[in-house]
This record gives C-alpha cells, sequence and structure tokens, in this order.
C-alpha cells in the first residue's frame, strides 16, 4: 500500500514535488518534481488566465499520479506586488484540488523552515544544503545523467513533501492530518536538525 503526496510552493513558477510513500517501509521516491509556468506570458494572455493556466497544470499532475494529499506554502507577504497574483494562482489551485476531492492544508514559511532545518528564519541556501544532506535529493534531469540546480520553488515543494512524509511515517492516518497535527509535530521536535 502506498500514498501518493504533494507539496506546493505556488508562484508564478510554482514549485511542485509528487512522492510516492510506502506504508509498510515508510520509504519514498520522487515520482515528480518541476517548476510550472503558464505556457504564454504574452501580457495580453492576461493574469487571471496564466493563474488558470498554471492551476489546469496542477490539476493535471494530481491526476496523472494519483496524489492522495497536498501540502502547500503559504504567503511570505513580502512582496506586496505580487500578492495579489499569488491570491489568485493559490484560489484557482485549491479550487481544483477540492474539484478532485484532494485535501489539502496550508503552512506558514516559517513552520515549514522550522520543520526542515529547525530554524524558522532559514534561507533558502540553508533549506536547499538540509534537503541535499538530510534527504539526499539530487535532481537529475529526465534526458541526461547530469544533476541540475534545484530552484528555490523546487526545494521548497520538495520540503512541504517530507513534511507530509514526516507525518505519515509517524503513522498517522491521512485522514487526521491537519494544521494541528503538524504543529504538533513541530512542537515535540520531531524532526531532527543537521
Amino acid at each position: 500500500m502506498f500514498l501518493n503526496f504533494m507539496g506546493l510552493d505556488i508562484s508564478t513558477k510554482t514549485g511542485i514535488c509528487i512522492i510516492q510513500v510506502i506504508f509498510e517501509t515508510g520509504k519514498y521516491k520522487i515520482l515528480h518534481i518541476s517548476e510550472i509556468t503558464a505556457h504564454s506570458n504574452n501580457i495580453y494572455f492576461g493574469k487571471l488566465l496564466r493563474a488558470g493556466d498554471i492551476a489546469m497544470q496542477v490539476a493535471e499532475m494530481c491526476e496523472e499520479y494519483d496524489v492522495h494529499f497536498a501540502l502547500i506554502e503559504g504567503f511570505a507577504y513580502a512582496n506586496h506586488y505580487t500578492l495579489s497574483m499569488l491570491t489568485e494562482i493559490t484560489t484557482l489551485i485549491k479550487y481544483k484540488l477540492r474539484l478532485l476531492h484532494v485535501p489539502y492544508l496550508i503552512i506558514a514559511p516559517t513552520s515549514l523552515k522550522k520543520f526542515i532545518t529547525g530554524n524558522g528564519r532559514a534561507t533558502k541556501l540553508q533549506m536547499e544544503k538540509i534537503c541535499r544532506l538530510k534527504y539526499s535529493l539530487e535532481y537529475k534531469h529526465s534526458l541526461t545523467s547530469d544533476t541540475k540546480v534545484l530552484t528555490d520553488n523546487m526545494v521548497d515543494a520538495f520540503s512541504l513533501a517530507m513534511v507530509l512524509h514526516e507525518v505519515y511515517t509517524k503513522k498517522i492516518d491521512v485522514n487526521d492530518i491537519t494544521y494541528e497535527t503538524i504543529s504538533h509535530l513541530l512542537e515535540v521536535g520531531y524532526v531532527g536538525v543537521y
């Protein structure tokens, strides 16, 4: 038996990571990791159409990989210029997830950083370093055997998927995963600092 979890770092270049967790062993494998952008960056395409295009691609991946649960990184609120675009993308993705009956939660960026690194103010570089060391994260391009650079969005999406992996391997039923469950795991220190 297995479950497929999705981590989403929503932006105009949305990071997505889908992992499969094997119930018996708790081991995982990455099924997909990438950045999603709108198919057209034409200024006449419109912000809402670009947001809809990204949401549609997320929905297609949910169906393709039979996603059972999603964890979404919340807004950082630092860039007021892109906040309206992020709100549109997030709203449409949440709508698509509901249509597909994929339960989801939103976690604050500081909580994600604390879960992965032990420090809620960790930098993007620290997040990537911990993911490479703790989870042996390497990104291999499908057409070559070369290791490619992970973007910040991909690292965050992978980190979100790892939060779900950690929760699941603590034998918490997927139907019982709530913000409170994740918060409790943060408080009791299930995640080590490396």
